[in-house]
């Protein structure tokens, strides 16, 4: 289910836009967003609050959105990081630059103010950007400001790798003393953190820097980037503290619903590590989501506790029939693996899967379904029910016994196609006609059942 996002232009035109994905990047969030006419719009956040937007047709190479769209750390548009972000507010205002800077003034301070040129530099020009950090650098340095002004010159190169100007007075003697405290981790996390978290992000392999981020955003109460951050680790390590820290933080700040979207996805994109796996089936178990646990063990071969095998139990007898016979192709090796040693509910499990394929599938290819279960020494009494159904399809004196074979496999409309046929055949055998009065009670049409029910007065 896509995650609507209501945009007003200017506090004008309104517009309902999907958000298509979220990308985390440094100390930004940008939600990609499309409108029905497949229109791109970008949302600017600088850490978790709301900056401003813009229509985008073409990014711009080498721009702050270029460098996030391309290495910053991307959930889908309806996961609950991305739906976290946005559910706090009822709509978004994309306002024209000059009117979202003036207010900003307001709201940021000075060096906030630089980053958020720096971030927003594809709705900016990118000369204009260069002009502000110019104009803020001289002023700092006249004030004697020498590490604010010596930060601005790292944002101009940023912006401008190529240009002189940041390069030559970046490395000139004046700024050398702070050239060094920047490559001290210890100094960043109590002078400028917001660097830190920029360096740190690009080496997130560096355990020093990770540790110094996690730190950090901790203090900060940025549960969306602790996430994220401990989720692209995952590539890199999968200790148990880690995997610990986001079970943890998703149980503080989602939902029971979107917890079981988060592990979802963890699972899915971390097959690697079955914590998550384990962690995603029991939380499918505590809530009775029978279907899920169904779809989930046939397509994750993981191993379970005794508990979760009983409560699996229960989740393949309760399960909607609609959900097996998706699983056709794969079903048959998930139900062996699992319950093989416990011959009657095996039987019971298939007779629902069967019930199941009928809806779809001949009984031709649901005998070939069993050769797994053949294969493993494995046969079941239901076989010969099967059996019986194929020998008594097109035998016109067997309807009545295949109509109640399919009753046996909850195929009503089937039944009634089998009794109806035995009334043709057979008009003065009453047994057809009870059943189908029985049948449509059962379906709840109560007047093909009293149609049925005069016949028999008659």
């Amino acid at each position: 289910m896509e995650t609507k996002v209501d945009v007003h232009l200017n506090n004008k035109q309104s517009l309902e836009l999907s958000a298509k994905r979220l990308v985390i990047y440094q100390y930004t969030k940008i939600i990609e967003a499309m409108d029905t006419n497949q229109n791109t719009y970008y949302l600017f956040f600088f850490k978790d609050n709301y900056l401003t937007g813009h229509k985008l047709d073409k990014i711009m190479m080498g721009s702050y959105l270029h460098k996030a769209l391309s290495n910053g750390i991307e959930f889908a548009g309806n996961h609950p990081i991305t739906t976290s972000l946005l559910e706090n507010r009822k709509s978004f205002i994309i306002n024209r630059p000059h009117l979202f800077l003036k207010k900003a003034e307001k709201s940021y301070s000075k060096q906030e103010l630089a980053f958020i040129y720096t971030i927003l530099d594809t709705i900016l020009t990118k000369e204009s950007v260069k002009k502000y950090l110019k104009e803020m650098f001289y002023q700092y340095r006249r004030d004697g400001k020498l590490q604010a002004a010596y930060k601005l010159l790292l944002m101009y190169v940023d912006v401008d790798p190529s240009d002189p100007f940041g390069n030559d007075l970046k490395n000139s003697l004046q700024f050398q003393s702070y050239k060094e405290k920047y490559k001290n981790k210890d100094w960043l996390v109590q002078y400028d953190p917001d660097y830190l978290e920029k360096k740190a992000f690009s080496q997130l392999d560096d355990s020093s820097f990770y540790k110094h981020l996690l730190s950090m955003l901790e203090q900060q109460g940025r549960y969306m980037d602790l996430l994220a951050i401990r989720t692209k680790m995952l590539q890199y390590t999968s200790h148990q503290e880690n995997l610990i820290a986001i079970k943890e933080l998703i149980a503080t700040h989602f939902d029971e619903k979107n917890q079981l979207n988060f592990l979802q996805y963890l699972a899915r994109t971390n097959p690697n590590v079955p914590e998550f796996a384990q962690a995603l089936l029991h939380a499918y178990t505590q809530a009775k989501a029978h279907d899920a646990v169904v779809k989930f063990v046939t397509e994750y071969r993981i191993n379970v506790t005794p508990a979760q095998k009983e409560a699996m139990k229960q989740s393949f007898l309760t399960a909607s029939l609609d959900t097996f016979t998706p699983l056709f192709d794969s079903l048959h090796h998930c139900i062996i693996h699992f319950f093989q040693d416990e011959k009657s509910i095996l039987e019971k499990i298939v007779t629902r899967c069967v019930s199941a394929f009928l809806q779809q599938y001949n009984l031709d290819s649901i005998k070939i379904w069993f050769t797994p279960f053949h294969e493993k020494g494995i046969h079941l009494a239901i076989e010969q029910k099967l059996d019986l159904m194929k020998q008594y399809e097109d035998d016109p004196d067997q309807q009545l016994a295949l109509g109640e074979l399919y009753l046996l496999f909850q195929q009503p409309e089937k039944s009634i196609e089998c009794f109806k046929w035995e009334m043709e055949l057979n008009p003065d055998n009453p047994i057809p006609v009870r059943k189908l009065i029985k049948l449509y009670q059962d379906l709840g049409n109560s007047e093909e059942a009293k149609a049925y029910q005069q016949l028999l007065v008659i």
